[in-house]
């Protein structure tokens, strides 16, 4: 049975589903630091990843650390993300290897007692920040397809497993994507619509605006100072001018996840609930700025409908960012803003689901089975349209635009949340449900990853869509 997962690259962290399988790790790698064995009591494979690189000079075993063991115990670090970036191909190729194996691990697609070969087929979306560059996700793209080897140590209880994993599909997007998508099906949405996904990380705010369901970059943006990290630190500076002792950021950084108002400083408990406050105010202000500043920079012709709000710092910013957009006049409707229930995860929740649709796809496609409209269009071709009618219900459906780059081929799949109309049942043809009406045309939106190629998504603006009540 194939792997499907995943996975999203933060600007501090790893997260990453799989069949109901979380993993969340610091995204970075270390050095082995001989003398050092595991992470405590702790047994598990999440917290224990040592990697077995290959041998050196000596012949002897060359080993790396990953993710929580490698804060812990590693002198010598390097992160995989830098100021909102993919900081090295190589490396991300190498913690998703990782990543697929615990996951494998975790879901028993992989025997942690057994020492041999074992082989696991995987079907994966990948998230990276939004800064990232079209290049470097090629980059990411091409060198995360096909096989690969990993042998990866337990470093508590030495257990070793050796994988060799088949890749067959891989998409790289941006991470908040992954969330839209998710609040999309919640909200019974059949079609793309405007969005701004706000995406709170622990190192940076990740901005990505969506214009008829494609991301639009001149309206998105990582931004480093508006974060967890930049709450955390500037409490540390007002703590410090207050006191005069050394206050550290990141030790109040658990604090703040823990919702705690007292800080306890050189065995001094002090109460830090004003000053948290304060400044979670004039971040979230900030913030609402940047937002303002972006979608101003859409066509004319946008009309955002949700604002999403997800990652780690919800909780401490939610109400002050809804607050404000309704006085800025974002919002005329309270539930135009809104964040999912597993926001701390919900973009590798919603990568797991597109990952999944994909492999349905694929599925189908490998028993012979068409429930999906496929096109494959010569470069010359740049605009084709075409309608097919469906007599039970008259609706027809239009493909227009499509770039040359692109393979339109579905509308959601059932195993994701979203109807579709089924060519071959007449009676299955209704989108969503019979109270969405869709106008002569809908077009067709398409999920493209092939080697080399950065996916995108392509759908046209919705001619009339209720939406469900947004779930806060």
């Amino acid at each position: 049975m194939a792997l499907i997962a995943g996975i999203d690259f933060g600007s501090s962290l790893i997260k990453a589903t799989s069949g109901g399988m979380d993993f969340i790790n610091p995204a970075m790698i270390g050095e082995f630091n001989e003398g050092w064995s595991g992470t405590g009591a702790d047994p598990s494979w999440d917290n224990n990843a040592c990697i077995h690189v290959g041998l050196d000079q000596n012949n002897q075993v060359y080993k790396q650390y990953f993710g929580e063991l490698a804060r812990m115990q590693s002198e010598v670090k390097r992160m995989l993300t830098k100021g909102g970036l993919i900081a090295d191909p190589a490396d991300v190729e190498l913690a998703v290897k990782v990543v697929l194996a615990v996951l494998g691990i975790k879901t028993k697609n992989i025997d942690e007692n057994n020492p041999g070969i074992q082989e696991m087929e995987c079907v994966v979306t990948v998230g990276v920040p939004v800064s990232t560059g079209v290049e470097k996700m090629k980059a990411v793209s091409q060198a995360l397809k096909g096989t690969k080897e990993l042998v990866l140590e337990n470093d508590f209880s030495k257990k070793v497993v050796q994988v060799r994993m088949n890749i067959t599909s891989v998409m790289v997007v941006y991470g908040p994507y992954g969330s839209y998508w998710s609040m999309m099906q919640e909200f019974n949405e059949a079609s793309a619509v405007d969005a701004v996904v706000t995406d709170i990380g622990f190192g940076s705010a990740e901005i990505l605006t969506l214009y008829a369901g494609r991301p639009s970059n001149i309206a998105s943006a990582s931004i480093g100072d508006l974060s967890l990290e930049t709450l955390a630190n500037r409490i540390a500076i007002q703590l410090q001018t207050q006191t005069g002792r050394i206050v550290r950021g990141v030790d109040l950084m658990r604090l703040l996840q823990q919702g705690k108002n007292t800080a306890i400083i050189q065995g001094e408990a002090m109460d830090i609930g004003p000053i948290k406050k304060y400044y979670i105010e004039q971040i979230a202000k900030t913030l609402t700025d940047e937002i303002v500043a972006l979608v101003s920079r859409l066509p004319p012709d946008a009309r955002v409908k949700y604002y999403i709000f997800t990652g780690d710092g919800v909780d401490l910013f939610w109400k002050d960012l809804e607050t404000l957009l309704y006085q800025k006049n974002l919002i005329q409707d309270i539930n135009q803003a809104a964040h999912p229930k597993d926001y701390k995860i919900s973009n590798a929740r919603g990568f797991e689901q597109i990952a999944r649709a994909r492999a349905v796809k694929t599925s189908q496609e490998n028993a012979g089975t068409q429930d999906f409209v496929s096109f494959c269009l010569p470069s010359a071709i740049l605009r084709i349209i075409s309608s097919i009618f469906c007599k039970s219900s008259g609706l027809i459906l239009a493909i227009a635009r499509i770039d040359a780059s692109c393979i339109a081929f579905m509308m959601m799949a059932c195993s994701t949340g979203m109807t579709r109309p089924s060519w071959r049942t007449p009676s299955n043809t209704c989108l969503a449900s019979s109270r969405i009406c869709l106008n002569k045309s809908l077009l067709i939106s398409s999920f493209v990853s092939r080697p080399g190629q950065v996916s995108s998504s392509m759908t046209n603006r919705p001619s009339s869509c209720p939406s469900g009540k947004a779930r806060q």
